[in-house]
């Protein structure tokens, strides 16, 4: 069972207080201090079944010597996942996505309560971040003359495929933009998957050897992706 983050802000070094999660929409405390404290958390890919580690930083502690934030998202940000506690001696610290209970979609770092040495609150900045699946996009392709036939692969992580122990499966109905390399990346041209994650070829003329890449745009739930360099 996930224990809930503990903003634990002490005016006395013998005496702490335990603040139980602070539920989406549930006000922030009154801010005495003039400035305000500051998280970054970076986007999240998922390609595995795994415990996904959420590092944050503490980017502007301001005049705080404690503070937490919770990680909340789901719906209206209820979905309680996590958090992080910081202090002046760690700036640092790491919340933690589980694939098998934690919703995909927008996160919300909320504040959960943060203040300076002479027991005054600290104001605290909110930030959103994304936990996505992974995609990949593989180019292959033949040439014709002064012409390269090009067509891609389009896959996304599933955490429920192989009986729930994850893997990697075909991406249907998304469009996927080709671009050839000239003086530049230049759009070629576009073509949607089919149910087997492939696209049909897409002609494009080239008499001379050049590169080829393909993109796919991405969903709430799944990330955009570029493939690799295809050279023909």
């Amino acid at each position: 069972m996930r224990k809930p983050v503990i903003a634990a802000l002490t005016t006395l070094a013998a005496s702490a207080a335990l603040a139980l999660p602070v539920l989406a929409g549930a006000p922030a405390a009154d801010a005495t201090s003039t400035c305000t404290s500051t998280i970054a958390v970076a986007d999240v890919y998922v390609s595995s079944t795994s415990t996904v580690k959420v590092p944050g930083k503490w980017t502007d502690e301001c005049t705080a010597i404690f503070a937490s934030w919770n990680m909340q998202g789901g719906p209206g940000f209820g979905h309680y996942a996590g958090g992080w506690n910081f202090s002046t001696t760690s700036t640092s610290a790491d919340s933690y996505y589980d694939p098998a209970i934690d919703p995909l979609g927008k996160y919300e770092a909320m504040p959960a309560g943060a203040q300076d040495d002479n027991g005054d609150d600290v104001a605290q900045g909110t930030i959103y971040f994304e936990i996505r699946l992974s995609s990949k996009v593989v180019v292959s392709g033949y040439r014709s003359g002064p012409n390269v036939f090009v067509r891609a692969l389009v896959t996304r992580f599933s955490p429920s495929a192989n009986s729930g122990q994850g893997g990697w499966v075909a991406w249907p109905d998304r469009q996927v933009m080709f671009a050839s390399f000239s003086q530049g990346w230049q759009q070629a041209g576009s073509r949607w998957t089919t149910k087997t994650g492939y696209t049909r070829y897409l002609k494009i003329s080239a008499p001379s050897k050049r590169s080829f890449r393909a993109t796919v745009a991405g969903s709430g739930t799944v990330w955009s992706s570029t493939s690799k360099a295809f050279r023909e």
